[in-house]
């Protein structure tokens, strides 16, 4: 199984859940929040780190193509 590449505010979110010793769910929250209030000049530092994020994952898994599940 390989993993699928995270993007921006899921690097966001692991970062802010990591620094943060508040409950799993409610960092969680609070992050989705905070992103929401950042500038968009903070944002293009995770959008630049998504971009490294998905060239790693892409050197990892050249032949790799996201392909969903169909649910009955």
């Amino acid at each position: 199984h390989i993993p699928r590449q995270a993007n921006c505010f899921l690097l966001f979110r692991k970062d802010y859940v990591d620094r943060h010793r508040s409950p799993k769910e409610e960092a969680k929250e609070e992050a989705a929040k905070v992103w929401h209030r950042l500038t968009q000049e903070e944002k293009d530092f995770w959008v630049r780190r998504d971009s490294e994020v998905k060239d790693e994952h892409a050197s990892l898994y050249p032949d790799y193509k996201f392909q969903p599940k169909l649910r009955k």
